[in-house]
């Protein structure tokens, strides 16, 4: 089924309210003024401003927002090209901060509302795409850095963001969840994720990811061992020398009865003639 984009508007998403991810992005739903029985949840668009779609009743329609597997919005809204809903759920981190970085992508955002604490944006793809890339990269460096720390709960919150605003679908995002999520929950969790992705991609990548995943282990592991062992390492020379700020004074003192005098430098010898 095929509509014209000019005689559309966007009435909601099937995107849930109730998701306890941070981030939700998913297909907007339409009304036709030419075919008022019945909505469509957008798909692919064209070029010449038609739009394809999965064909809905307005029984199903109601339906999915009485099982809060899709939502409503306050009114109708004029419909506009690439677009897409996204949620920031209660649980996005900084969440007041990343909708401010959205609201300055200049015709990024087709409409924006609120409801029941979640922030809904309807927002065109082809501009917002460089602040979901923004978002990924930053949570997923953070993620890392949480992680080498031994912070698995903090890193599998910003891994996971980092996981669901990927759209280039980088193995290197479900490595690092899959990682945080086996130090977290467990290898069952892990494991689940794992089959997940490769279930939803093209060639199943399978010795690529877990390869991924078995050297982000390891540079965990050492960081974590090098850090460990540098505290020891200080914790011992602090047992050893005692008050740290009275051996500085101490040793100034004895620098100044002993200074330390640098090698005379040397003129090479003549070489004989």
């Amino acid at each position: 089924m095929s509509w014209n984009l000019r005689d559309c508007h966007m009435v909601g998403s099937v995107c849930s309210l109730r998701s306890s991810a941070p981030f939700s992005r998913d297909a907007v739903v339409l009304t036709n003024e030419k075919h008022p029985d019945i909505l469509m949840i957008r798909g692919r668009e064209y070029a010449n401003g038609l739009v394809e779609g999965e064909r809905m009743t307005k029984a199903e329609w109601r339906d999915l927002l009485e099982c809060e597997e899709a939502l409503a919005f306050s009114e109708p809204v004029e419909t506009g090209p690439n677009a897409k809903c996204w949620l920031l759920h209660e649980t996005f981190p900084e969440r007041e901060q990343a909708a401010g970085q959205l609201r300055t992508c200049t015709g990024a955002i087709l409409h924006e509302e609120a409801c029941e604490g979640v922030l809904i944006f309807v927002v065109d793809e082809s501009r917002a795409a460089d602040q979901l890339e923004r978002w990924s990269r930053d949570a997923f460096d953070r993620a890392w850095r949480l992680g080498q720390q031994g912070e698995w709960d903090g890193a599998r919150e910003l891994a996971d963001l980092a996981w669901l605003t990927d759209r280039s679908l980088n193995l290197d995002r479900v490595a690092l969840l899959a990682l945080v999520l086996e130090n977290a929950e467990g290898a069952s969790a892990a494991e689940d994720l794992i089959a997940f992705e490769l279930n939803s991609r093209v060639g199943r990548p399978e010795p690529e990811l877990r390869a991924l995943i078995a050297r982000y282990r390891l540079q965990f592991y050492l960081s974590q061992r090098l850090a460990s062992r540098l505290v020891m390492r200080m914790n011992e020379l602090r047992n050893r020398v005692g008050d740290v700020e009275r051996w500085k004074k101490e040793r100034a003192k004895t620098d100044k009865v002993f200074p330390f005098q640098p090698p005379a430098a040397h003129a090479p010898k003549p070489r004989a003639a």
